[in-house]
């Protein structure tokens, strides 16, 4: 079937007696994060003159995941056509994603607590009776662009899963054949870096049970004389960790505006996110060691270099978060409004999501300023721990693994209520 290897859109079926307007808002939120050519609504997808059922046809074809906008009046509306025996544009696409082995998310729309319920299969037509075998995705009218957000991470999902079963299906000869050859490039390589490593030195000072013994001992023996020190070292620690997030997030602001697809032309927004893209999959201590070079040893080159890192993640979260509010932005522009009116619409809808991130930003901030600390670049708890372990001092060692573990227990816990109060 022509199309279907390359198919990776999402087709919207909806009755417009029943849910047309949350087809609408779906439609937006899903372009927002596919792109509007990879979501498919007849309204919107269909040309003039064209044949309807050929141009629902092909569109199936040219698709890999179908979801069914199913209101209040889905079921009646089902039923009756039925029994009328009348064309069925909603029976047919069912019909045509089973027989093509779509992905098929049932989508229910309505208040939260009262969505509508699913048909049973013996109320529906035998041929797409299998579509209440498929699980539900539910949208609510209070949390509309919330769930969509979460729809569109189960499309995500779903191709991820499709994507598994594809590769598990090929050839298992040719995948034990990449195995083999795999097991013999590895073991190779492992011969060949052995001997530059001293791996067998190692070893046997892992086996030396007079080492280990030694080791145990002195680390069970803590020195809490220098605990103070140690506090005050972790307490550095977390300061660069919440300057640099702080930063971050004043940073991020601008750019998740500019970068958000239904705000900025996509001239603007394209280059940026991409731009951030490439900041966020680059390590913190690659930034943190080029910044070493620009502004030497001081916590101020670990506050920057957490800073430009984390200003990439929380950019693209945010404009995520701006491209699925529960306004669609394209409404508020129709309504007349403003650039600056259409930002203040949307920013206090988006902001706990934003200070949600931000709080879980700092909790991963506090791991990379130790990583920073024990590069020697940011002075805190991290060099000391190295310190002491180059002097062999494991008693007071022991005392600051504590002190460094416990505060990041604490910070994680706090942060994980934060991101719960507010509704993340």
């Amino acid at each position: 079937m022509p199309g279907v290897g390359m198919a990776r859109r999402v087709f919207i079926s909806y009755r417009r007696d029943d849910e047309p307007d949350a087809a609408a808002r779906i439609r937006d939120g899903l372009s927002a994060r596919f792109g509007p050519r990879h979501v498919f609504i007849d309204v919107d997808s269909l040309l003039p003159g064209g044949q309807f059922e050929e141009g629902l046809a092909g569109a199936l074809d040219r698709s890999d995941v179908l979801l069914v906008i199913i209101g209040s009046r889905w079921k009646d509306l089902m039923a009756s056509r039925t029994a009328s025996e009348e064309p069925d544009f909603v029976r047919n696409e069912i019909a045509g994603a089973l027989e093509r082995k779509l992905s098929i998310v049932p989508v229910r729309v309505g208040d939260q607590g009262k969505m509508p319920a699913l048909p049973r299969a013996e109320d529906l037509p035998a041929d797409i009776r299998e579509f209440v075998r498929y699980q539900t995705q539910d949208v609510s009218y209070q949390s509309m662009g919330r769930d969509i957000n979460s729809l569109a991470e189960a499309i995500v999902r779903l191709r991820q899963d499709a994507a598994r079963k594809k590769s598990a299906t090929g050839s298992s000869i040719a995948q034990r054949t990449v195995l083999l050859l795999l097991a013999f490039v590895v073991a190779g390589m492992l011969a060949v870096s052995a001997s530059r490593l001293d791996v067998a030195k190692g070893l046997t000072f892992l086996t030396s049970l007079g080492s280990l013994g030694w080791f145990l001992g002195h680390f069970a023996s803590p020195n809490f004389s220098n605990w103070g020190t140690f506090v005050a070292d972790i307490g550095r620690t977390l300061s660069i960790a919440l300057w640099g997030v702080t930063l971050a997030g004043v940073i991020s602001l601008p750019l998740a505006l500019a970068s958000s697809s239904n705000l900025s032309p996509s001239w603007i927004a394209w280059p940026i996110r991409r731009a951030m893209r490439v900041i966020e999959t680059t390590e913190v201590a690659i930034v943190g060691a080029l910044f070493m070079l620009l502004f030497g040893l001081s916590p101020f080159t670990a506050v920057l270099a957490i800073c430009v890192y984390n200003a990439g993640v929380l950019s693209r979260l945010f404009s995520e978060a701006i491209e699925t509010a529960d306004r669609p932005i394209p409404n508020v522009r129709y309504a007349g409004a403003n650039s600056s009116q259409v930002i203040y619409a949307v920013l206090p809808e988006v902001l706990p999501r934003w200070a949600a991130s931000m709080a879980t930003r700092f909790s991963s901030a506090a791991r990379a300023a130790l990583v920073l600390d024990m590069l020697g670049i940011g002075g805190g708890i991290g060099q000391q721990l190295m310190n002491l372990l180059s002097r062999l001092d494991i008693q007071q060692l022991s005392v600051a693994l504590t002190v460094t573990v416990i505060a990041l227990i604490i910070i994680d816990v706090i942060t994980r209520v934060i991101d719960r109060l507010l509704g993340q």
